[in-house]
């Protein structure tokens, strides 16, 4: 196999050099004749591509066959083609270059396209991070860079788990995971941290698959993962579409290490409770989700779910009460006591709605007390930064409802 990489590597050396040459000459000719190198092949507009590959920790390496289609589009139409490793310091594992066959001839191009078709696989399979973290954002901004001054219609082709765990989308920090798609988005453009993708399709493949010791997400953070990175591209300008392919399984040894995201999970409850046992459970966004300055579930089935192990554990206990507690992000300075009397009221009603679907699951209405708490929980972290803005990590991690069960 190393031999058989090193031949496709010489061949797409020699590749580059022989195409940039005939490049070099058909568009001398073809300006001597008055019309563009497309004109004279009849070839359309070039598809020039940026692939960002995630074969970093944490993540299974990426399979390239999903390149297969956008890497033969570059060459038949002498795209440009750019490899960048989406690592803690992203950059460019293989030097730009427009791809394809030059020559006059149909049979003739047909041939060395082949060659390229061949030859250019092994690139994407090659690449391996070199530095700690991942910083996917930041690789796709160094893509779209590398796309600006391409010919044709550019398209960007992200093979990352999206987990970004550095950088201005650092989902170590806080609850990120769980943070509303629309304010990170927002977030980060009043932080000037969106890259400039106008114009340019991204195709993103792999999204959350990871690998140990990195745990699994669950369904809903997938969701919300997704849902956050469409809002960033969208917010930049691009056109998104989000492939489910299944992962490969090969994991790379002695790369180096990715911090792991810590996934809000569900504590383990038991059947029943003795007398004087308390037990507290919080749902976090990634189990119920409401919709933005409502009591409104994203995803009611979702929710009834989220508690239908302390619908049980109410069951099981018949003297146990329980108190359902809403907390909120905190208030907008600037809306002065209007704005603490919105977020106590969202509270209640959140914590209200929860509560109703725990009498749903057959729980005693007269065992249950709902409470708004606004952000005066014990629990509240401060989610605003120095200027006043909230901070999406910090606030996601103060958007729940805690269930307090406990037997007289």
């Amino acid at each position: 196999m190393k031999k058989v990489r090193e031949r496709l590597s010489n061949l797409a050396n020699r590749a580059l050099i022989v195409a940039a040459l005939a490049l070099v000459a058909w568009g001398a000719i073809t300006a001597l004749a008055g019309c563009s190198a497309e004109e004279a092949s009849g070839a359309t507009q070039p598809e020039s591509t940026a692939f960002v590959v995630g074969a970093h920790a944490n993540a299974p390496l990426p399979k390239t066959d999903c390149a297969t289609d956008y890497l033969s589009q570059a060459v038949d139409t002498n795209g440009y083609i750019e490899v960048i490793s989406a690592e803690g310091e992203p950059r460019s594992a293989v030097a730009g270059a427009i791809v394809g066959s030059t020559a006059s001839t149909e049979s003739k191009r047909a041939q060395e396209n082949d060659q390229w078709k061949a030859a250019l696989p092994g690139y994407l399979s090659e690449v391996r991070a070199q530095t700690s973290e991942v910083d996917t954002l930041a690789s796709i901004d160094l893509a779209a860079r590398a796309l600006s001054e391409a010919p044709g219609a550019h398209r960007i082709v992200v093979m990352d788990s999206g987990l970004q765990t550095t950088g201005a989308l650092d989902f170590t920090q806080g609850a990120l995971i769980s943070a509303d798609a629309s304010e990170v988005a927002a977030w980060l453009s009043d932080q000037n941290e969106l890259p400039n993708l106008d114009g340019i399709q991204v195709e993103w493949y792999y999204l959350g698959d990871v690998a140990a010791p990195q745990a699994d997400l669950t369904p809903a953070q997938r969701d919300n993962l997704r849902a956050i990175w469409q809002a960033i591209l969208e917010a930049s300008g691009a056109d998104v579409t989000f492939h489910d392919t299944t992962p490969g399984s090969e994991v790379a040894e002695g790369l180096p290490e990715v911090s792991v995201v810590d996934l809000p999970e569900r504590a383990s409850m038991p059947d029943s409770l003795t007398a004087g046992e308390t037990v507290q459970v919080e749902l976090t966004e990634s189990d119920v989700k409401f919709r933005g300055d409502s009591a409104e579930f994203v995803d009611a089935s979702q929710a009834r779910e989220a508690v239908a192990d302390c619908a049980k554990l109410m069951a099981g206990t018949p003297d146990a009460v329980c108190l359902v507690e809403g907390a909120t992000a905190s208030a907008d300075p600037s809306q002065g006591d209007e704005g603490e009397r919105f977020i106590q009221e969202l509270s209640q009603a959140r914590a209200d709605a929860v509560a109703s679907l725990l009498v749903e699951a057959g729980s005693r209405p007269d065992a249950i007390e709902a409470r708004g708490c606004g952000d005066d929980h014990p629990s509240h972290v401060s989610d605003r930064d120095d200027a006043g803005n909230l901070v999406p990590s910090l606030a996601a991690q103060n958007r729940k409802v805690i269930i307090t069960i406990s037997a007289a």
